[in-house]
């Protein structure tokens, strides 16, 4: 544990930040929203205080159970929020889905690429959860995880993750306190994989999607991807047609008028049809 990168995770319960308090830290994370509405009343100051120390920073979000708000509703709020403060390239984004009951996997994906759409490419998305939630999102393991499990040695297994890439591990002076699986020179050129990526096709491998197409069991969700990317993009540029769309996991008339909606509003051919190009700009945010 000594020779990982180190950090911490705050919300208002604790002290507020200062870059004196972060010395010795490799990053930190601040709670910044929690459900479809509310702000940690410390963020802001946490969040300018982490990026003065010069230290990797990180955001976290709250999800309550979608029978309380639609995940994109919450993504939505959790972006405001953080932009307000300044968003960069290289800052780290997470879900937490283990603190609230009823969040399903399909929720916490849902979340996680509204927030992907939303923030771009250059944002690290997380998904944060205890030992016990982890069977049931399976469908976002397409997400790097951050687990918390209080103890002196790291989760034999994290399945459905393959590995873990930030472990909460204590709370020593009532402060949450976490490793980087790796040195703070590997956790440089993680996130160099974002902040500086490889010329590749965000969208080489997505399907192309129309309307009567729908995700089977165990399935990657392709639809509830596109779904939620239609929702966010749509709350964030107040289309209200794309806004609406639900993420069902059925591509139906709804989803064929608030994706029209999206392809219109960037210009491009509103086909109906999820394909390469409408995909570029769901995933990477431009045309």
């Amino acid at each position: 544990m000594t020779q990982s990168a180190q950090g911490i995770d705050v919300s208002h319960v604790q002290q507020p930040l200062t870059p004196t308090a972060l010395k010795g830290f490799a990053f930190a994370f601040a709670k910044a929203t929690d459900g479809p509405e509310l702000t940690d009343p410390d963020f802001a100051g946490n969040w300018s205080a982490i990026k003065q120390a010069g230290i990797y920073r990180g955001a976290y979000h709250e999800l309550w159970s979608p029978g309380s708000s639609p995940a994109q509703t919450q993504a939505a709020h959790f972006l405001e929020v953080v932009r307000s403060g300044g968003l960069e390239p290289g800052d780290m984004l997470a879900v937490v889905a283990s603190d609230y009951t009823g969040v399903t996997g399909e929720e916490v994906l849902a979340f996680c690429e509204a927030v992907r759409a939303g923030a771009g490419p250059h944002c690290p998305v997380l998904v944060y959860s205890d030992l016990s939630v982890l069977p049931s999102l399976g469908p976002c393991t397409g997400y790097p995880l951050w687990v918390t499990w209080p103890s002196a040695t790291a989760p034999t297994s994290v399945a459905p993750w393959s590995t873990w890439t930030l472990w909460q591990w204590g709370t020593p002076g009532n402060i949450d306190r976490d490793s980087f699986n790796g040195t703070a020179a590997d956790m440089d050129a993680w996130l160099k994989t974002y902040t500086n990526p490889p010329e590749v096709s965000l969208t080489a491998t997505v399907p192309v999607l129309q309307a009567g197409d729908a995700d089977s069991a165990g399935a990657s969700f392709s639809v509830h991807r596109l779904q939620a990317l239609i929702a966010v993009i749509g709350k964030i540029n107040n289309l209200a047609a794309a806004s609406a769309v639900s993420a069902d996991g059925v591509f139906g008339p709804e989803t064929t008028v608030g994706l029209k909606a999206v392809q219109q509003y960037y210009k491009i051919a509103a086909s109906g049809l999820a394909d390469k190009d409408t995909w570029d700009i769901l995933v990477a945010g431009t045309p």
